[in-house]
């Protein structure tokens, strides 16, 4: 059993808090033994730091411990304030040049904040060691239906600055780069993840492709990161632009690489899509390990079955996919020599026990009903392991109750 988190503030004229796997404590001491301890202490007390609005004395105090402390430091935290007093943001970022090691970086900022924050901008793209960054918009909510149209120009915003300046300075040592944000991605900057990142591990695109990036995503132009093999984890929330049929074509084309791993496929797609199912004699380059979708329709089902997958998980599933994946699971799709099983490879399918409407499999029609017996059946058939236990992401406004 792991033991509880630690919290300690050690006061005087540093102030240093850290999680770790210990047990709570929270002190404070004298000044000599303070700075003793902390001496001991600051390689694993310093280690991850987060810096958000406080009040200019403890930021004063925090600013002259960065001097010997900062360079402990691997997992940075900034909180970007939208209307911000100059001396206060002067101070918070002049300590970045102190931590020189950090490796991991979360930022967090206003959706429509225009302001450049030239110094954060400028020390952050002088980080050597940066391998992991996520930008989160906040009081992020993932519900796409909630989402208003900003007032500002995309190109205009921090948003915009910060990614361009993160893959500029540091693409090709990127490891994984987590986008919570309600904000739509660029060509530009769409591109320079495709083509400039040789080493990401993971990516989450939270309705970052929208409408009109789908012409680009769906192009079948190599990833840098697919090509070296690097890529295991993709994660499409809520992407507008992610048309389901050309993500399928794409990965089997090998397009993302043949290590996919963790792929979640997450409420994708606009009501303007046309139906497309790649060709079920395409040849497959890439197989998924573990394959997260919700809110599929029976023809993106169907393009994703062409997919070799191990393990699948279906969440917020319209009845008639039910009655598709049943079919899929014994004929599958056309081919040249007659019928082709739809996920191929398969060991294991989880699902949720509601469907989209959030009703309980008792009040099923009888259609529906007979897939899901069909479905049992079709599983063991193929000693597929059927199981009830697949979690909803999320949420959304059309089905809040699964």
């Amino acid at each position: 059993m792991e033991p509880p988190s630690l919290i300690l503030y050690l006061h005087c004229d540093c102030e240093l808090l850290y999680n770790q796997n210990l047990p709570i404590l929270t002190h404070s001491l004298p000044f000599r033994t303070c700075k003793s301890l902390a001496s001991l202490c600051a390689p694993i007390l310093f280690k991850s730091l987060r810096l958000e609005e406080v009040d200019l004395e403890r930021l004063r105090r925090l600013a002259d411990s960065s001097r010997t402390l900062g360079k402990f430091v691997r997992d940075l935290t900034v909180t970007v304030q939208k209307d911000v007093v100059t001396d206060w943001e002067l101070r918070m970022y002049q300590m970045l040049p102190h931590m020189p090691n950090v490796r991991s970086l979360t930022v967090v900022h206003e959706r429509e904040d225009t302001q450049y924050h030239s110094l954060l901008l400028h020390f952050v793209s002088g980080f050597q060691y940066l391998e992991h960054v996520t930008l989160r918009e906040a009081n992020y909510n993932p519900i796409f239906s909630n989402f208003d149209h900003p007032n500002v120009e995309i190109s205009q915003t921090f948003f915009h600055y910060f990614l361009q300046t993160i893959l500029n300075a540091h693409a090709s040592r990127l490891r994984t780069l987590h986008l919570y944000t309600l904000l739509p991605l660029r060509a530009p900057v769409y591109i320079k993840i495709r083509d400039k990142t040789p080493k990401l591990q993971a990516l989450t695109l939270t309705t970052n492709i929208d409408v009109e990036l789908r012409e680009l995503f769906a192009d079948s132009t190599p990833w840098a990161s697919g090509q070296t093999g690097s890529l295991e984890r993709l994660t499409l929330h809520e992407c507008g632009g992610a048309h389901v049929g050309n993500f399928a074509r794409n990965v089997l084309r090998g397009v993302y690489g043949p290590n996919l791993k963790d792929v979640n496929i997450i409420a994708c797609g606009d009501n303007s899509d046309t139906s497309y199912i790649p060709p079920s004699s395409t040849p497959v380059h890439a197989s998924i390990e573990r394959m997260q979708v919700d809110h599929l329709g029976p023809w993106e089902l169907s393009a994703l079955s062409l997919i070799p997958t191990q393990d699948v998980s279906f969440t917020r599933m319209p009845p008639e996919s039910v009655i598709e994946l049943t079919v899929l699971l014994t004929s599958g799709l056309p081919d040249s020599d007659g019928r082709r099983i739809g996920f191929s490879g398969c060991n294991r399918i989880r699902m949720n026990p509601n469907l989209a409407p959030g009703t309980p499999m008792e009040g099923f029609t009888e259609d529906v009903k007979c897939a899901y017996e069909g479905l049992k059946e079709r599983c063991q058939r193929r000693e597929i392991q059927c199981t009830w236990d697949a979690i909803v992401w999320g949420n959304c406004l059309c089905h809040s109750n699964v």
